[in-house]
């Protein structure tokens, strides 16, 4: 299928695939920030698992092998710091705790999520501009669409009636026949077949625009002190 274009379409294409990127980031990041705080619980299960043989005397001390634990948790907390996040549900007097966060990619996830709110706005702010454009321009598509394939309908209409016709040459012989009745017929795959109209609001089949364009967006106001 060919993608519809038009100036208008194909710069709300770029602003909607701009928000989509955006979106994707924010997944990406919040993945290798899962990811990076899982590879500290993997280098201190085996740490802790440790002390806990030794401590039942299920093994010996060892030295060397304590140092090797001991520097593998190191590494991974030098990826990662404390940081105090509000969540209601954390239980917390005031709603908020402490997670381990790797700096980097919370300040990169700061930065995404700024980024996606500037696309969302853009995007946001296109559609309000180009209101009128846009929808002349998607429902002369709409009309463009039935013209191409109304004669495709008139056909799948032509090939319903015959097929109702075939299926009702089996009547007679089916009233007589033993063991098989109207219902092991297979059902019309054409029925249900609906005027082609355009995919367009009902306000625009006549190519006037009647619908309203989306209002303005309201300004917070500040409380007065």
């Amino acid at each position: 299928m060919t993608k519809p274009s038009t100036p208008a379409l194909d710069e709300l294409a770029e602003h909607q695939e701009a928000v989509q990127l955006a979106k994707a980031r924010m997944e990406q990041l919040t993945t290798e920030q899962r990811a990076s705080k899982r590879d500290l619980d993997r280098a201190v299960s085996p740490l802790q698992d440790y002390y806990r043989q030794v401590e039942t005397g299920e093994r010996e001390h060892d030295p060397n092998e304590e140092a090797e634990l001991q520097a593998a948790v190191a590494k991974a907390q030098q990826e990662v710091a404390p940081q105090v996040v509000f969540n209601p549900r954390s239980g917390g007097v005031d709603g908020s705790s402490v997670e381990l966060v790797n700096p980097k990619i919370e300040g990169q996830l700061t930065g995404a999520r700024e980024a996606l709110v500037t696309a969302e706005n853009e995007l946001d702010a296109f559609i309000r501009r180009r209101f009128d454009d846009l929808a002349v321009d998607i429902a002369a598509l709409g009309r463009d669409f039935v013209a191409r394939y109304r004669a495709v309908m008139d056909k799948a209409r032509q090939a319903s009636e015959e097929y109702v016709e075939l299926r009702g040459l089996w009547r007679p012989l089916l009233e007589k026949a033993e063991g098989m009745d109207w219902s092991q017929l297979p059902t019309n795959p054409f029925g249900g077949l609906e005027e082609l109209v355009p995919p367009v609001p009902a306000g625009l089949l006549d190519g006037e625009s009647s619908i309203r364009p989306p209002s303005p967006p309201k300004s917070r106001r500040r409380r007065a002190a």
